[in-house]
């Protein structure tokens, strides 16, 4: 950065972009043990506030999941989204960290990028 550049302000309460490296390891293992790196991330999306928070929700144990929405009410129901549901936690996992990413940093997650980053840890392996 040059001398007379401005130096970036950090938005309050907000981490900057991880490194896709990050997200590649959640997806490969969103149920278990993480890095400590990780660990930070989802500590970070998961302290947002309730109202329009994605949720999981258990439809049958095992076989169906839903993703739903918060509202700002404690003891409120949950709103679940039309038209979407998940054969395993996993899968269901996932769907809500991506939106819980794009809620978090105002931007799509870059798939492409988490992509080449699980391209490369597979060659390290």
């Amino acid at each position: 950065m040059a001398p007379d550049a401005p130096v970036p302000t950090p938005v309050p309460g907000r981490v900057p972009a991880p490194d896709p490296a990050l997200v590649a390891e959640f997806r490969a293992a969103p149920l278990g043990h993480h890095s400590d790196a990780l660990a930070r991330l989802l500590r970070v999306l998961r302290s947002e506030p309730l109202e329009g928070k994605h949720v999981i929700v258990c439809v049958r144990p095992f076989r169906e999941y839903r993703l739903g929405r918060l509202s700002a009410r404690r003891g409120a129901p949950v709103e679940l989204v039309p038209g979407v549901s998940f054969d395993s936690a996993a899968a269901a996992e996932w769907a809500v960290f991506v939106r819980r990413w794009e809620c978090h940093f105002g931007q799509p997650l870059d798939l492409d990028a988490v992509d080449r980053a699980t391209a490369g840890q597979e060659a390290r392996a």
